[in-house]
């Protein structure tokens, strides 16, 4: 649940296309009930638009850019121009944990007997002031429990209740790092030193797949990075120092997201 019922102007906004004509596009703005968005022709693509259905679509879901807000107008100026494909996942994404902390909230709200709206003054928003979203402070209280909610003035039996639920309504986030590492051993010998230095990765929880060798992906998983990293770092270390301890070749390549 938002905090305001308009979105400001440079924010991201998820927004269905609803209605095209030759001058542009109007969409509902999905996160904001009851808003409307225009899209002028001139701000569908950053390429010339000769056909506007050539680029969106009745009933399409995407990201757009909010240009112009004027509260005493019910439209709201928005862009399709420049959104980048990162950028529209990363708000998507947003959007479907923001609708995961509404109904959680909605649940916790009728057992608490109170309103959604209510439920967000007491708790919600002062976990978005902590942790950046929401639903950020759930996947918190998941994992540590009260423990993620010491500092935060949020009443006791609301504290128990979103330990209660957190525990048992919200998956504990995953991260991942990716990447490949090579490795090769000259010799009669090298079969074996590589299943070795192979095995000081796996035995760290690192998972290894071959993709022709000497190169091999390489993927480790942990509820948080800094978790996700020092395990990461030590197994590519004892791995490494291994492999030039036997005159072999080693190097890591990380793939950013």
């Amino acid at each position: 649940m938002k905090r305001s019922n308009l979105p400001s102007k440079g924010d991201f906004v998820v927004i269905k296309i609803k209605r095209i004509t030759n001058h542009g596009a109007f969409a509902d703005l999905i996160e904001y009930p009851g808003k409307e968005g225009f899209i002028h022709i001139s701000q569908i693509s950053s390429s010339w638009v000769k056909n506007i259905r050539s680029h969106v679509k009745e009933g399409q879901v995407r990201v757009a850019l909010v240009t112009h807000v004027d509260p005493s107008k019910r439209i709201i100026d928005l862009s399709l121009r420049s959104i980048k494909p990162n950028r529209e996942k990363r708000k998507v994404s947003e959007w479907k944990r923001e609708k995961k902390a509404d109904k959680f909230f909605e649940m916790l709200a009728k057992d608490m007997g109170t309103d959604v709206l209510t439920a967000y003054k007491v708790a919600g928003w002062k976990l978005e002031d902590v942790y950046g979203e929401t639903y950020a402070g759930l996947e918190e209280i998941a994992i540590s429990g009260e423990e993620a909610l010491k500092g935060i003035d949020i009443p006791d039996n609301w504290k128990k209740k979103l330990v209660e639920y957190a525990k048992e309504k919200v998956e504990p986030p995953k991260v991942e790092i990716k990447g490949f590492v090579e490795i090769a051993f000259p010799g009669s010998k090298g079969v074996d030193r590589l299943k070795r230095a192979l095995a000081l990765l796996q035995d760290s929880g690192i998972s290894v797949v071959y993709q022709g060798a000497p190169r091999y992906f390489v993927r480790i998983e942990s509820s948080n990075y800094k978790d996700a990293e020092s395990k990461l770092k030590s197994a590519l270390t004892n791995a490494e120092k291994f492999t030039r301890k036997e005159k072999g070749q080693f190097s890591f390549e990380r793939i950013e997201d």
